[in-house]
């Protein structure tokens, strides 16, 4: 689902660089990026130099016209034309030919004309309410239900950013048709439903015009962040959800609140229900921001939340539980973020790294008891979702602290030879590091409750515990005193469980890692369930799963494979011999310091992966 979601954002950003150069960092991926423009878009260009890139055209329209619509003669202007005189001008710049196949055309605009505008999505403002995906019958009403209680139910657990109140499926569907959307959309993802693609087209359509809103709402950050947490390429994204946040004024919620509160000023039900919806979408974007600059080892835009700030909306009548372990989660990675400056601008780690990360683990030891404590006092089970992921946030912050730890002591050198380096302080950081790697993933393996929870988690989630197996991995390999057995059985499990993930690509990756690992040759891959995914299949950098029933992987139509030949195809088309690129990369420490660059590699010229000039 990643790489579609990606794809729907890519609208968004060519609507601003339509002619700009396709191949971008963002997130995760770079690569040539394919674009997948609406329906009844007009061709696009393809870039010589990059044969499976294209971008949208110059002259493409920013609302596009359907064929269903009756085309005006060249000279007509109509009163809609005037408050959107750029759209008018693609409109009458159509082809001549697509007007003389048009099914009418109209000397007036007439009452149907107007209706048939609104419904192919053409916006002037927010003056033009659109259709929602049920009154367009992309979905049947008692479906559509079905798949937004159930997303909001469970990913309210990764992104508690809608009020069961405000943000009810009525509300929504009237209120916010493009959040609305993307919900349906994300949960046909999750879920493999048919209806899938014609929901990607459709949103394909509706986030461009995120772009005009005006006035901006809160439904539309809602939507990007969603977009977000499930795409592959977010920066450009990310970038677009903090503007209409601050134009929104989210971000001065909670220092107002507590002034309002010191000055004995009191709200209604609804309007606290209102500001704590508000403040929990900006901690969102927040923590977003945040895990994805220090994934790709870049500087936060976003200041950090004060402890008060949190500490008061914590305390709040009207803060549920998913909030609370989402207030933990941004403290979190604030934490972590200011231990990995210290690393960062710290001399010779040599003598002082192991010291430092006993020091931050004590220090996350006891942020884990402070927010464990609350999880308890609520009525959390140990073993509950919540419980578990608080210790796995823990050991993941401390994975991360410890990778670029090691990376710094490791300097220049190649990794495979300073980790079997026996002198200073790197093999026992090493050592610190895989014992808690481990104890991370076998955490996983032994929670029915988080695993199942992963059908919904984030991207980003997921990737974590990817990266947790590569490392894991890499340095069993280069170490013999490892215990490899012990690492491989353990990777061979978490891998079993991310097969039935609706991305193939975290599967794929733990999978080529093991196929090549030295105490893996007698490893058979097993067989991946039909109820989740049925094929899987390469084109460039492109990746996609094929889709024959209703409860099959998420994928785009273009590249398909059948079941059938999963086995046969799955090692071949990663390719990834001990001479690869990404093998390459990962003898080098920076994918240490930059976890996400491990899923950033091109096999022509991954040296030069270089993402410091990405803004967003």
């Amino acid at each position: 689902m990643g790489s579609d979601v990606s794809m729907i954002l890519l609208v968004l950003e060519e609507e601003i660089h339509p002619a700009s150069d396709t191949t971008h960092v963002q997130g995760r991926l770079k690569s040539p990026i394919q674009s997948v423009h609406p329906r009844n878009s007009q061709p696009s260009i393809v870039n010589p130099d990059k044969p499976h890139s294209t971008i949208l055209h110059p002259s493409q329209p920013l609302f596009l016209v359907t064929d269903h619509m009756p085309m005006r003669q060249p000279s007509e202007l109509t009163s809609q034309d005037l408050r959107a005189p750029v759209s008018a001008m693609h409109n009458l710049s159509q082809n001549e030919e697509s007007r003389h196949h048009s099914s009418s055309s109209t000397d007036t605009t007439s009452c149907t004309d107007q209706t048939q505008r609104k419904a192919s999505g053409i916006l002037f403002g927010r003056n033009v309410k659109q259709k929602d995906m049920v009154s367009k019958g992309i979905i049947d009403h008692q479906q559509a239900r079905q798949l937004f209680t159930s997303f909001i139910a469970n990913a309210t657990n990764f992104l508690p950013i809608f009020d069961p109140i405000l943000d009810s499926f009525e509300a929504l569907r009237f209120r916010e048709p493009f959040c609305f959307g993307v919900i349906l959309t994300l949960a046909c993802c999750i879920d493999g439903l048919l209806q899938r693609e014609e929901c990607l087209e459709e949103i394909k359509a509706l986030v461009a015009g995120t772009l005009f809103d005006c006035p901006a709402t809160i439904g539309t950050v809602q939507g990007m962040m969603l977009l977000v947490v499930y795409a592959e390429n977010t920066w450009f994204a990310i970038g677009h959800a903090l503007q209409i946040a601050q134009d929104l004024k989210l971000d001065q919620i909670l220092p107002n609140q507590q002034v309002q509160n010191q000055s004995g000023v009191s709200e209604n039900i609804g309007q606290q229900r209102r500001t704590m919806r508000n403040a929990r979408v900006w901690l969102a974007l927040c923590l977003i921001e945040r895990e994805v600059a220090i994934g790709t080892a870049r500087s936060c835009r976003i200041p950090k939340i004060p402890a008060a700030d949190l500490t008061y909306f914590t305390h709040q009548s009207l803060t549920h539980p998913p909030n609370m372990r989402f207030a933990s989660l941004v403290e979190a990675v604030q934490v972590r973020d200011e231990f990995l400056s210290e690393i960062t601008e710290a001399g010779d780690l040599q003598d002082t790294g192991l010291r430092r990360l006993n020091h931050m683990e004590s220090k996350f030891e006891e942020w884990l008891q402070n927010w464990d404590a609350h999880h308890r006092d609520y009525g959390y089970d140990i073993s509950s979702f919540q419980r578990t992921g608080l210790r796995g946030q823990k050991n993941y912050a401390l994975i991360f602290l410890g990778c670029a730890t090691i990376s710094k002591i490791s300097g220049n050198r190649q990794l495979s030879r300073a980790v079997k380096d026996s002198s200073g302080t790197l093999p026992r950081t090493v050592d610190f590091v895989m014992a808690i790697a481990l104890k991370q993933l076998q955490l996983i393996l032994e929670s029915e409750s988080y695993r199942w929870h992963l059908k919904w988690a984030t991207n980003y989630t997921v990737l974590s515990l990817t990266f947790t197996c590569i490392f894991a991995l890499e340095m069993s390999k280069h170490r013999d005193d490892l215990n490899a057995p012990k690492v491989l059985t353990t990777v061979r499990g978490i891998a079993a469980i991310l097969a039935g993930y609706h991305d193939p690509f975290f599967y794929q990756l733990i999978q080529a890692r093991l196929s090549h690992h030295p105490g893996a040759s007698s490893y058979m891959i097993p067989e991946q369930s039909s109820q989740n995914q049925a094929g899987v299949c390469h084109n460039s950098k492109t990746r996609s799963a094929q889709c024959e029933t209703a409860s099959a992987a998420v994928c785009s139509t273009q590249f398909q494979l059948p079941h059938s030949s999963l086995r046969q195809s799955l090692l071949p088309d990663m390719d990834f011999t001990p001479q690869s690129p990404l093998s390459q990369l990962l003898e080098t420490p920076d994918w240490m310091l930059n976890p996400s660059s491990m899923l950033v590699f091109d096999a022509n010229d991954w040296q030069n992966n270089d993402t410091s000039d990405v803004n967003y």
